[in-house]
């Protein structure tokens, strides 16, 4: 799901992002593990909205990353939790 290729954000994501890097300028990196969970859980609800499990699930940095990917490579020696 390349969204960032075809649409602007929403303004509920512009929000979440905001808020994040409100965050970061005010605490810097104290609350690192409030993100990491925040970001499992994105990845937890997109796996029950397609159906699968949340392994099957990867957020990119940016949209070059997942070009980057390619199907011969051995992507099982990559833990995600």
């Amino acid at each position: 799901m390349n969204h960032a290729a075809v649409a602007p954000i929403s303004q509920r994501v512009r929000d979440a992002m905001v808020g994040l890097l409100d965050d970061v300028q005010h605490f810097g990196a104290e609350h690192w593990q409030r993100w990491v969970e925040t970001y499992r859980g994105v990845r937890r609800y997109l796996a029950q909205l397609i159906n699968t499990s949340k392994s099957w699930v990867r957020l990119a940095l940016h949209t070059a990353v997942c070009c980057l990917w390619m199907p011969s490579r051995d992507w099982g020696r990559f833990r995600w939790t």
